[in-house]
C-alpha cells in the first residue's frame, strides 16, 4: 500500500479506530417540522424517531479513552438507510478533529461528562460551556421495543474553499461499524432532562 499522507501531519490516527464501548440511548418521536431542516440535502429524513445518546469508548485507537454524545436522525441516501448525527459532542481534541475530517461528523467539544450504571439504573450526561445539553436517566425493565436501525452512519462531508465561501469538497460518506465482540443489551424506561421518552410507559419512582 502506497502512503499518500506524510507522517506526523495529522492530529489524529487514521482508521480503523478500535475500542470497547458503552452506550446509554433513548429513542423518541420529535416534531418533523423542526427536525427536517436539520438534515442537509441530499440526505432524506425517513422518520420522526431520533436517538439521543451518551457513549464512552475505552479505545485502543485512539489511545486516549473518550466520551461522545449525539442526537441521531433516521435518514437515507442512494438506497442506503442509516443514522445522521444532527448534533454531536466529544471529550477530546483528537476525536473532535478525526471524526470531523475523516467522516464529516458535526462534532463540538463537551466539558463535563458522566456515564454510570449498576445493571438496574443508568445515567449519563454531557455539559457544554457549563450547561447540560444531554442528560439521560434509565431504569432497566421488561419492555417490548425494537429501536430503528441507525447504522451505517451517513454524513455529508464538506470542506470550504480557503479563498471564497463555497465548498471545495462535498460528498456523502457512509461509515459502517464492524463489531466483533458479544455485547449486552439492556432496555427500560428512560427520561431525558426530566421528561419521559416514548414509547415507554413505566414511570420512575
Amino acid at each position: 500500500m502506497v502512503k499518500t499522507i506524510p507522517d506526523n501531519v495529522l492530529t489524529y490516527p487514521l482508521p480503523p479506530w478500535e475500542h470497547d464501548f458503552r452506550v446509554l440511548a433513548v429513542f423518541g418521536e420529535v416534531n418533523t417540522e423542526r427536525l427536517a431542516p436539520l438534515v442537509p440535502k441530499p440526505l432524506r429524513l425517513c422518520s420522526s424517531v431520533v436517538q439521543i445518546s451518551v457513549m464512552h469508548f475505552a479505545s485502543t485507537i485512539p489511545t486516549e479513552p473518550y466520551y461522545d454524545a449525539a442526537v441521531i436522525a433516521d435518514v437515507e441516501y442512494g438506497g442506503v438507510r442509516g443514522g445522521y448525527w444532527i448534533y454531536g459532542f466529544t471529550s477530546t481534541d483528537t476525536v473532535q478533529a478525526g471524526t470531523r475530517e475523516i467522516w464529516g461528523y458535526r462534532m463540538k467539544r463537551g466539558d463535563d461528562w458522566a456515564l454510570d450504571g449498576d445493571g438496574k439504573q443508568f445515567s449519563g450526561y454531557v455539559s457544554r460551556r457549563g450547561k447540560k445539553v444531554i442528560a439521560i436517566d434509565m431504569r432497566a425493565s421488561e419492555v417490548d421495543f425494537t429501536p430503528p436501525a441507525l447504522f451505517p452512519r451517513l454524513f455529508l462531508k464538506v470542506f470550504p474553499r480557503a479563498s471564497r465561501a463555497e465548498a471545495d469538497i462535498k460528498k456523502v460518506v457512509v461509515m459502517r461499524a464492524e463489531t466483533t465482540a458479544v455485547y449486552t443489551n439492556i432496555k427500560g424506561a428512560a427520561y431525558l432532562e426530566g421528561h419521559q421518552i416514548l414509547p415507554w410507559a413505566e414511570e420512575l419512582d
